[in-house]
């Protein structure tokens, strides 16, 4: 009956509707089906109407498809052909799953909106691995990898130092433990380091040095009291003859000898200066008065001129002399023997000039080596013959006489002859005997033999040279006050005389010569009063044995040895002497000396005896 026609009442047209629905539930549930007259039996909303039933829509595929008796054709009426489409569309990132939309891997809708679908990519610093995760690090640029908060690099000036990246990049490169980079330590070496935008820089030097080469890497590297390149200040260079000395650029010893009481040492620029005892004028200064440091010697009385052109020095007990380039003499202090050898007997406080012969003002010319005892003097020429002068009363002028000359004398070749000794090598001299060693690797003494020191086997002084018993292959020689040595040729020192507190080693004392066991491998070797110092070949110490009074031996606290001790802080000896009681070298162009200091011998501007070398001043 249809609403609003005159068979029956007027009934709304909803109500109809309503009680169509009522009664089609009603066979419904009494089985009894209306056909597939679908404009009588409807099922309310979220239910399909499935074989005249009404089922959930999620479980209408079963259903169709036992209508079918097959859940893969889709082609029984009823059955649908997939899952329901999403309303509304899914949006961007996003795919429809099971009727819902799926936001793609790696995004989301972090902003809650299905209009602009999965808005969001999870691997950035705001949204990493997860909506809102943001990712950060102190100091640092992050970085989203894999969903996974990473630090990818350090702020400028930063750095990440502990290796944790949970705090960042922690330290800044700014300091003197991290300077630039981790683990970069500022600390140039000699200087106080600053951190300045991350480079290591040198704030200030410690005292006495400079950066002269610029650069914190090697720090400051000058130190201006000692540098030749920056003596004293940057770019102050010190030439090949002169060595920095506490910021001055001072002249090299290229020599140093000893007297009794006094010192001297030759210079790079061929001057001389002396220091210590100079009662007889033998500091050269035109004086008689003593220096505890060196003094100039001067070229004649009235100048204040140095002496120039000087090649070498020696020193007696009370006198020095000069070698100069011209080869001839200068001499200096007492002469009462005539050892100055200027044709007079009368003493010098300035360089005077050694003569050729008695009345002559000719100078004595062709020397190339000169040497002294105490009071006596003696030169070889160039002609390998030899002249001595001075103090000749136990025939050490080898002139075959006892009697002094205050001019040079030629040594002969034996007694009674005229000939001169000629092939003559080396020569050595000391308190009053005389030795050489010739070409033929044989050797000659003559003078004081008390102690054997002439090495014949006697105790008999002669006045003229006497060969010494069995010495070959002898190369130098060199005498101490009571004793001789002769340096052979493969290094070994063979000695003779008087071997006082052991300064020859383990050898007894003896008028003929022995092999020291101490002295292997000699280079140089030079007798004192006793004591005995010497240099082996390829070994730049110095090493010094025998009896250690005043410190002599330069070891520290005075212990005599027959066994040879190093001197203390010597490394680099050039040149060395051993005089009566105290000792010198040169070191690295600089001069020290030790041992006894009475006189003020040893430079150091005190009277203080010295157990190890001091630096002479000045020099």
């Amino acid at each position: 009956m249809r609403a609003g026609t005159p068979e029956g009442p007027l009934i709304p047209e909803p109500e109809e509707e309503r009680l169509r629905t009522y009664f089609g539930w009603i066979l419904v549930l009494a089985g009894a089906g209306c056909g597939d007259d679908d404009d009588r039996v409807r099922c309310p909303a979220g239910m399909e109407l499935v074989e005249a039933r009404c089922q959930p829509i999620d479980a209408g595929v079963d259903a169709r498809a036992d209508a079918s008796g097959s859940q893969d054709t889709g082609t029984d009426t009823g059955v649908d052909t997939g899952p329901p489409p999403c309303e509304p569309a899914c949006g961007a990132n996003a795919r429809c799953v099971d009727g819902r939309c799926t936001c793609e891997t790696g995004f989301d809708d972090c902003n809650g909106s299905p209009t602009d679908g999965c808005e969001s990519a999870l691997d950035t610093v705001s949204d990493c691995g997860a909506c809102g995760r943001a990712c950060s690090f102190p100091n640092a640029t992050a970085a989203c990898v894999d969903g996974a908060c990473t630090l990818a690099a350090c702020n400028p000036g930063w750095g990440d130092c502990n290796g944790d990246p949970d705090d960042g990049c922690e330290r800044a490169l700014d300091t003197l433990e991290h300077c630039g980079a981790c683990g970069a330590v500022c600390a140039p070496a000699r200087a106080t380091g600053t951190c300045t935008s991350g480079s290591c820089q040198i704030a200030s030097c410690d005292a006495g040095y400079a950066d002269c080469e610029g650069g914190a890497s090697d720090g400051c590297e000058s130190h201006l009291a000692s540098s030749q390149a920056h003596c004293g200040a940057c770019g102050n260079r010190c030439d090949e003859t002169q060595r920095c000395v506490a910021g001055a650029c001072r002249l090299r010893v290229t020599q140093i000898t000893a007297g009794w009481r006094h010192s001297c040492a030759r210079l790079a620029d061929g001057t001389v200066r002396c220091w210590g005892w100079n009662a007889h004028g033998q500091l050269g200064t035109g004086t008689t008065t003593g220096s505890l440091r060196p003094v100039a010697v001067i070229e004649r009385m009235g100048s204040s001129a140095p002496l120039r052109d000087v090649t070498a020095i020696v020193a007696g007990e009370r006198h020095v002399c000069a070698l100069l380039s011209d080869t001839t003499l200068r001499c200096w202090g007492e002469n009462g023997r005539g050892q100055l050898g200027n044709g007079t007997n009368v003493g010098s406080s300035v360089p005077v000039p050694v003569v050729a012969t008695t009345g002559s003002s000719a100078p004595l010319a062709g020397v190339t080596r000169v040497v002294a005892g105490s009071a006596h003097t003696c030169a070889l020429l160039s002609d390998t013959t030899m002249r001595c002068w001075g103090y000749g009363f136990q025939g050490q002028l080898g002139r075959g006489s006892w009697s002094d000359s205050n001019v040079p004398t030629m040594v002969i070749a034996e007694s009674g002859s005229a000939t001169p000794l000629s092939g003559i090598t080396s020569i050595a001299a000391d308190l009053w005997h005389t030795c050489a060693a010739l070409a033929d690797g044989t050797a000659r003494c003559w003078g004081y033999n008390g102690h054997g020191q002439i090495g014949n086997g006697t105790t008999s002084t002669p006045n003229a040279p006497v060969v010494v018993i069995g010495v070959t292959m002898a190369v130098a020689v060199t005498a101490g006050h009571d004793n001789a040595c002769a340096i052979r040729s493969d290094g070994s020192a063979w000695c003779w005389g008087r071997n006082t507190g052991s300064m020859l080693g383990s050898i007894l004392s003896s008028s003929t010569p022995r092999a020291v066991p101490e002295l292997t491998g000699i280079a140089a070797l030079e007798l004192g009063a006793a004591h005995s110092c010497f240099q082996r070949v390829g070994d730049s110490r110095l090493y010094c044995m025998g009896y250690d009074q005043f410190g002599v031996l330069g070891d520290g606290p005075p212990f005599s040895s027959w066994h040879p001790v190093a001197v203390s802080g010597l490394r680099q000896v050039e040149s060395f002497v051993a005089a009566g009681e105290h000792a010198c070298a040169v070191e690295a162009g600089g001069a020290r000396c030790w041992g006894r200091n009475d006189f003020g011998q040893l430079g150091d501007g005190t009277t203080t005896d010295r157990e190890s070398p001091v630096a002479v001043l000045d020099l």
